[in-house]
């Protein structure tokens, strides 16, 4: 028997120095395959059809060939048997959205996130993860990209128009729009894309790239850029949450890139609602570990927390990232358990709110009026930059630039960073 792990053992340059994957906020999903439970599908067209016989094994549309939609409706029909579905360079046009339900496990790879592209064609959400029975559903979809997506608008079910690119949940029933407070993890969605570009996806309320609503989600070496949360007709609500992700259960961020996403709304700077997390929004509870990332030149219209916006008894640890560049008041916490920075450098993005803490390592620019003080927890390991109240620091950086397989900044000569970490 053969065990798959889907976490690399790598480093990355950061701001000059290597640094480990920082694995003690994440556990590794492993994959089991054998000859007997696992089964796999070539697809061989781009074509958008369905299979003709879901449940014979054989991926096979009307034409005489294996598509995408034909993979998936073979593969959601076995329960105990876990699929890979390979997929070839090309625009993947969907007609409607993919459904993955297949309770045992799916592996979908594409040749990379620059080849092969499904498209939700600006009119469809691209993908659905469900869960219906109290077993782990792993699903794992690596080296594509995720765009187009674009769900239509439900104003009276939140989740119906939750996530733009991917949406995870439990159920395709539109009678309850709730969720658990407090559900078991171990019988949710487990998901992990690994090298994925998810981009220009669109919601109308939250997750313009994706919406986590149950489970674990794990982003490895991922992009995730130009989502939306336009919050359009939204009458009685003014904004959006979660442009580029929007987080009610457990999330890591891993190696990964978030940027250039945005929540915006129709209404007023008084409007009861306006717009939170254009990059991350971590809702009730929720909880995130963002490691070796960049959350960068992210957007929200009158709201706070432009970069990562965490509340209500969320609790978010960031270590050896860089959060850079976000719009006003970059990091918002507010009712949050905690927000603990590592390692992790704070520039133009002004932290709001409270319950941040330091585990030391940190450089951060500018801290406001002092209504945003840091907390230590411990002996650090390596003392923190900050700036006293009033002042700022420079952190004398680089444009944002590809650096190795994500994107970031790199310290110009002479900036304080170099000698941080």
């Amino acid at each position: 028997m053969e065990t798959r792990r889907f976490f690399k053992l790598t480093q990355i340059v950061f701001f000059g120095l290597l640094f480990p994957l920082f694995f003690s906020s994440c556990e590794v999903f492993e994959e089991v395959l054998s000859p007997e439970n696992n089964s796999g599908f070539i697809v061989n067209t781009t074509d958008d059809t369905s299979d003709i016989n879901p449940g014979d094994d054989i991926c096979e549309d009307e034409n005489g060939n294996c598509s995408l939609r034909a993979a998936v409706q073979e593969a959601n029909t076995r329960s105990q048997v876990t699929y890979s579905i390979e997929l070839q360079e090309g625009n993947y046009l969907l007609d409607s959205t993919l459904e993955l339900k297949n309770p045992f496990g799916v592996l979908i790879k594409g040749k990379g996130p620059e080849r092969t592209v499904v498209n939700g064609n600006g009119a469809v959400r691209v993908f659905d993860i469900l869960k219906d029975e109290d077993v782990l559903s792993n699903i794992a979809i690596n080296d594509l990209t995720i765009s187009g997506g674009n769900p239509q608008y439900n104003f009276s079910l939140f989740r119906e128009t939750a996530g733009g690119g991917i949406r995870i949940l439990t159920s395709t029933s539109s009678a309850e729009p709730t969720f658990p407070e407090n559900p078991t993890p171990e019988i949710y969605p487990y998901v992990t894309l690994t090298n994925v570009i998810v981009e220009d996806n669109i919601s109308s309320y939250a997750g313009g790239g994706i919406a986590l609503l149950a489970g674990r989600l794990v982003l490895e070496s991922c992009i995730v850029r130009n989502n939306r949360v336009p919050a359009a007709n939204l009458e009685n609500s003014g904004g959006g949450y979660g442009g580029g992700i929007y987080n009610k259960m457990i999330l890591n961020v891993i190696s990964s890139s978030v940027y250039q996403n945005e929540t915006s709304n129709t209404l007023s700077e008084d409007a009861e609602s306006i717009g939170e997390g254009g990059g991350i929004f971590n809702a009730l509870d929720a909880q995130a570990f963002i490691s070796n990332s960049t959350i960068s030149d992210n957007s929200t219209e009158f709201g706070y927390g432009t970069g990562i916006s965490s509340i209500n008894g969320s609790r978010t640890r960031i270590s050896n990232s860089s959060i850079i560049d976000n719009d006003d008041f970059g990091i918002k916490s507010f009712g949050a358990d905690s927000l603990i920075f590592v390692n992790t450098v704070v520039s133009n993005s002004l932290p709001i709110g409270n319950n941040f803490y330091t585990l030391g390592g940190n450089f951060i620019d500018d801290l406001g009026s002092g209504s945003s003080r840091i907390t230590l927890l411990g002996t650090p390991m390596s003392p923190d930059q900050l700036p006293g109240v009033g002042e700022t620091l420079d952190t004398m950086l680089s444009s944002f630039q590809r650096i190795i397989n994500t994107w970031g900044y790199l310290p110009l000569f002479g900036s304080p960073l170099i000698n941080v970490m």
